[in-house]
């Protein structure tokens, strides 16, 4: 079977404005790109120690981090919105519900970075001791906390898996690419954090792969709609 990037014969995007359709596609690929380059440059710790260590040694690059996972939060909400527009036409249901259980989890992964942001800024405090920093960003037995990480883990696991079935049963894209949506969370999951093996920006460089499809989808599809309105 020979994969490509046709698109279906009913394709949303056909319909979206030329700047919607430019707006879904940058969204797309820098939600993806902005982690890469911030895992790219944060080497990889396996203790809090360790990160703080870093944090407080090299504070400028540490807050380039961080202000780069701050900045994708909103990217990311709007490609779970791309999603929903994407697939909502031939999966109403699978797509609402995939978008909320996203949505929920990106709530629960904003409160996680704000919970660094917050760290690595005290890290280079020499006000502060690191003993005790390291105890308090390892709590993680509060009410609030084990709810954060329940939204992060249930809602982005679960809601992306939703969402790509609801690509593939939507028909709004090929299904291989559909398939591709997941691939990244499956390799941050099981392989980085359940197996401690493989780089941890290896999940974002396939993310980026699978962003650049979509978006190669979306922006390629009113070509002939923008030629037929072009003078």
């Amino acid at each position: 079977m020979v994969m490509s990037l046709t698109r279906p014969s009913v394709f949303p995007p056909a319909s979206w404005p030329r700047a919607g359709r430019v707006a879904a596609g940058v969204t797309l690929v820098l939600a993806a790109a902005l982690p890469l380059v911030s895992h790219l440059i944060q080497p990889t710790f396996l203790v809090t120690e360790d990160f703080l260590d870093w944090a407080a040694t090299e504070p400028g690059t540490a807050e380039l981090t961080k202000f780069l996972d701050v900045l994708v939060l909103p990217l990311l909400f709007g490609t779970g919105l791309v999603y929903v527009l994407l697939s909502r036409h031939g999966a109403p249901r699978l797509a609402v519900t995939g978008g909320g259980l996203l949505g929920c989890g990106l709530v629960g992964l904003s409160v996680v970075e704000g919970h660094e942001a917050l760290a690595v800024s005290l890290a280079a405090d020499p006000r502060v001791d690191r003993g005790s920093l390291v105890a308090a960003v390892d709590q993680t037995g509060s009410a609030a906390a084990l709810l954060a990480l329940a939204l992060l883990v249930v809602g982005v696991v679960v809601g992306t898996i939703t969402l790509a079935v609801a690509l593939a049963r939507s028909g709004a894209v090929p299904r291989w690419v559909a398939a591709l949506v997941p691939l990244p969370i499956l390799i941050d999951t099981v392989l980085n954090e359940s197996l401690g093996i493989g780089p941890h920006w290896l999940a974002h460089a396939v993310a980026l792969v699978v962003a650049c499809l979509l978006a190669a989808l979306v922006l390629t599809a009113g070509r002939a709609v923008d030629e037929v309105a072009a003078p």
